[in-house]
């Protein structure tokens, strides 16, 4: 529940700082009331005790994955979210060590104690619950009190490590959330389990859809690129080059019928723009295939710098200075476009079947 809870609230706000801190405190708190428990306490009492455990795990845990990928560079991300699993995973195993010990070292001189009490109790009884619950209370009273005695202990050391957490959370320092982080924010896996993707290319993918998404909601996107790009050519000239130039990426074919099925228009209703580049010198047409001219690569290439310029201020964690960002931006693109072209592809097939 908390999970769920901090993950929107940070997807929506951007700030995440305080769900740390809150979070170790709440599972301090929990971890403490824990440690309380004995004999006599209820299911219900223990299940409420519980349950505050996990309201702090969850409004830390979610949080956590979401902070290391948003604070380092997107070349370092493969880098970092690999070591938020092995840190888990480092973490876990001296935990289980230490506390293992802990509650092996501790139960050894407790449940001799209660042996001795009881005198007729054999140790092998004691080490089995359903052999215990046959005893008479007053013989299986102490052996009990020494297995609650012996986890009470555990639980009481647990208690500092979350008060360390909660001290050090205070000193996590909040930076602006990435677009690319905040549909992660509200999935539940990415907190608790190995985080989705390690793959710095999938996560800058997520960044370029959520920025499109954020500005479609401005207006139509396109003509203010072709705007800025200082190309003459039309909206609709513009839209019909960047067609044949996607479509002809990694050795594609790009033909008329091809793009207007990728777009469910009738060839009659875009024939004419193209049509028009034809006879500008822009394309080049033979009857398989649409080619850009040297003419209409000067003007795609245009078309490309003003997108990479209008990305470079929408994705503001991303250095349009750095050749490995650029690298990595260009990869992003060609996966987006080449899936675009894959799914229109696939749809394709069953009418030529």
């Amino acid at each position: 529940m908390t999970s769920i809870i901090s993950g929107q609230v940070v997807g929506k706000t951007g700030h995440y700082r305080y769900f740390p801190i809150a979070g170790t405190a709440v599972m301090a708190i929990g971890l403490g009331l824990m440690s309380t428990m004995g004999r006599g306490t209820s299911i219900w009492l223990e299940s409420l005790y519980m349950l505050i455990l996990g309201l702090g795990i969850g409004l830390a845990m979610q949080v956590l994955t979401i902070v290391v990928q948003n604070t380092v560079p997107y070349a370092q991300l493969g880098t970092a979210t690999s070591g938020v699993t092995f840190f888990r995973t480092l973490g876990s195993a001296f935990g289980t060590a230490i506390f293992g010990t802990l509650y092996t070292n501790q139960l050894a001189p407790n449940l001799t104690a209660a042996l001795t009490e009881t005198k007729v109790v054999p140790p092998e009884v004691a080490a089995n619950p359903q052999a215990l619950r046959s005893l008479p209370p007053e013989l299986a009273a102490p052996i009990i009190d020494a297995y609650a005695k012996t986890i009470d202990h555990v639980f009481l050391w647990v208690v500092p490590v979350a008060l360390a957490g909660f001290v050090i959370a205070w000193f996590l320092q909040e930076v602006p959330l990435r677009d690319s982080i905040r549909p992660a924010a509200s999935d539940v896996g990415e907190g608790f389990s190995v985080p989705d993707s390690p793959d710095r290319v999938v996560l800058l993918e997520r960044a370029v859809s959520a920025a499109m998404r954020k500005a479609r909601a401005e207006g139509p996107v396109g003509p203010r690129i072709v705007a800025e790009s200082g190309t003459q050519l039309s909206d609709g000239q513009a839209w019909a080059l960047g067609q044949v130039y996607v479509h002809s990426r990694g050795g594609g074919v790009a033909t008329l019928d091809a793009i207007a099925y990728a777009h469910k228009v009738p060839t009659e209703v875009i024939g004419p723009v193209f049509d028009r580049l034809i006879i500008d010198g822009y394309l080049t047409e033979d009857p398989r295939r649409l080619e850009l001219t040297d003419s209409g690569r000067i003007e795609v290439d245009r078309i490309k710098a003003a997108w990479r310029r209008w990305l470079d201020s929408r994705i503001d964690d991303w250095d349009s200075d750095d050749p490995a960002d650029r690298a990595l931006l260009s990869r992003a693109l060609e996966n987006i476009a080449t899936k675009l072209l894959d799914e229109d592809a696939r749809e394709r097939e069953p009418v030529h079947a």
